[in-house]
């Protein structure tokens, strides 16, 4: 049975090796869709090499917070402990989606990518309205303030309707 792309983390080093590289696990990925059909109907400003794709990638890609730090974490079996790293798991969740979607969206990706505009895996009409609302925000002074406060009263309501 071949094994999916999503199924990187069976790739993790063991715990006394230290956390897995993420251009390590990206490579393996790009290495799998350069032997596939997929690199047919990719957008031609994707690098065609194993090598060179993750780190293109990672550029397109928002880079990694506070909230991204490697963690070990006991296996299911409790036969002994491997890495989580949350960074990891979201541009290899993202590569692997973005290298089977349509070369058109591709291509919006990468150019809303080069305006700050980071791709996370969402579907096309989201990240189009994603676009919509960075490009409202950044264009209008005013609509960003009242978008801050309308979000800040949504999530004050939700904190009092939860308790």
């Amino acid at each position: 049975m071949a094994k999916r792309l999503t199924d990187h983390r069976e790739e993790y080093a063991p715990i006394h090796t230290g956390p897995p590289k993420a251009h390590d696990v990206l490579a393996n990925i790009a290495t799998e869709w350069l032997g596939s059909r997929l690199i047919h109907k990719a957008h031609p400003g994707i690098p065609r090499n194993a090598n060179e794709l993750p780190a293109w990638w990672m550029k397109h890609q928002a880079p990694p917070t506070d909230l991204d730090t490697p963690s070990q974490h006991s296996t299911r079996d409790g036969s002994g402990t491997v890495w989580r790293v949350p960074y990891i798991d979201r541009v290899a969740y993202t590569l692997t989606r973005f290298l089977r979607i349509e070369k058109s969206f591709q291509g919006l990706i990468i150019a809303a990518a080069e305006d700050g505009i980071f791709w996370r895996g969402d579907s096309q009409e989201f990240f189009i309205a994603l676009i919509a609302e960075h490009d409202r925000m950044k264009l209008t002074p005013n609509y960003r303030a009242g978008a801050i406060q309308k979000m800040r009263g949504a999530v004050g309501s939700m904190a009092l309707n939860a308790k």
